[in-house]
Formats: C-alpha cells, structure tokens, sequence
C-alpha cells in the first residue's frame, strides 16, 4: 500500500542478503507492508496472512 517504505525494506533487507521474489516458493521471508489507518488495507493484510501461512 506505501510504494516508497515497501522499496526502502527491499534496500534494507539487501544489506543482509535478501532479494525480492515474486514467487512465494521461493521465498525465505514475507514482509506485508500496509497502512493500519485504513481498515481495508487492515482486513487485506490479515486475508494475505491467513493465504500465506497455508
């Protein structure tokens, strides 16, 4: 939902060797980033959590 802090965690978690996937299988580590205020980016976010723990 917050295009630039989403890109300042990708530079960040590349300072430790992470790289950006958009293959879930691929992935060591999930980062959702959303804006709370908003309680359908809240109700998203939770839906998103329930899809990728399966």
């Amino acid at each position: 939902m917050n295009e630039y802090d989403s890109n300042r965690i990708i530079d960040l978690v590349k300072l430790i060797g992470y790289e950006k996937t958009n293959n879930q299988i691929d992935a060591d580590c999930c980062i959702l980033n959303t804006c709370h205020i908003r309680s359908k980016a809240t109700e998203k976010v939770y839906s998103e959590i329930g899809r990728i723990m399966v």
